[in-house]
């Protein structure tokens, strides 16, 4: 009889985690990741973070969720990627998995210039390809594993630096701020890079491949600079010309850059209060405002 009750607890434990392993379980997300139609990385391979953002149970609230790293090997244009989804968080017998449902985004680590002509960051949605964070696809939660390929468009390149006026060098943890916004009347795409600073750095490169969309007339760039050295003007800056400097705080002077063009080798330096270092539209501003004073 002993042995007749050990056999059958055992049964019960094993029914047990057998229910709740069925109710922790991950689900896959997996699919192709490839370059544009007629794109090829013949230079090199092209290195991808693929990553989730999930549903935090708030309202339009998203928090960081897996991701994986997709590599196209060089004469390639595509490859294939996967990932666990998030857990269940329920381990209950009989209570339904908790999946969150999440938006799938993607950003270049690697390899990614502009002769490749492609998106180097985003968010996909089906109907539309690649878009930005606010219109990106919300694919529902379920316990089934998910297919979703991804295929990245024709891009308008944006490349150079952002830096520091002379004599001002970061002093560690500032934090830098590229926005680059469509230009529409009605909720405008924005795509955006930041930027830790590390101590003793000047110069922050960058490059941003984003989407061609027809229904925007072009881009606009702003500049932000958080935790700086009290001689960088607070607020946005504004660059004011093809090439990028000089820089302003005024967005009425704001250099217009065209859709479906690249714009290459910017140089954008942040104004600075300090009179040595600022560029003659800040030292000009200064005085007139004396002036009126006077």
């Amino acid at each position: 009889m002993k042995a007749f009750r050990i056999f059958i607890q055992s049964i019960g434990w094993l029914t047990l985690m057998v229910s709740i392993n069925s109710h922790a379980q991950t689900h896959t997300l997996s699919g192709n990741f490839s370059l544009p139609n007629g794109v090829s990385s013949t230079q090199s391979d092209v290195i991808f973070r693929i990553y989730t953002l999930t549903s935090t149970g708030e309202a339009g609230e998203f928090g960081t969720g897996p991701a994986t790293v997709a590599t196209i090997s060089q004469g390639s244009r595509s490859t294939f990627y996967s990932l666990n989804l998030q857990n269940s968080t329920s381990t209950v017998p009989g209570q339904p998995a908790n999946y969150a449902p999440f938006k799938l985004g993607f950003e270049c680590l690697q390899g990614c210039n502009v002769d490749l002509q492609t998106t180097t960051q985003g968010f996909w949605k089906p109907a539309a390809g690649v878009v930005d964070s606010t219109r990106a696809e919300v694919f529902p939660a379920n316990s089934s594993d998910l297919a979703i390929n991804i295929t990245l468009g024709n891009a308008d390149f944006f490349t150079g630096s952002v830096l520091f006026p002379g004599g001002l060098v970061a002093q560690g943890g500032e934090a830098i701020t590229l926005t680059i916004t469509g230009s529409s009347f009605n909720n405008p795409p924005v795509f955006e890079r930041q930027f830790t600073a590390a101590t003793g750095q000047t110069a922050w490169p960058f490059m941003l491949g984003l989407p061609r969309i027809n229904g925007i007339g072009g881009w606009n760039i702003k500049l932000r600079c958080s935790a700086c050295d009290q001689q960088i003007l607070p607020g946005a800056q504004y660059p004011t010309t093809a090439a990028g400097d000089p820089m302003t705080l005024d967005i009425a002077l704001q250099r217009f850059f065209v859709k479906f063009q690249n714009a290459t080798d910017l140089s954008m330096t942040f104004l600075a209060a300090d009179p040595a270092s600022a560029p003659a539209e800040t030292m000009l501003g200064a005085l007139f405002l004396l002036l009126e004073e006077d």
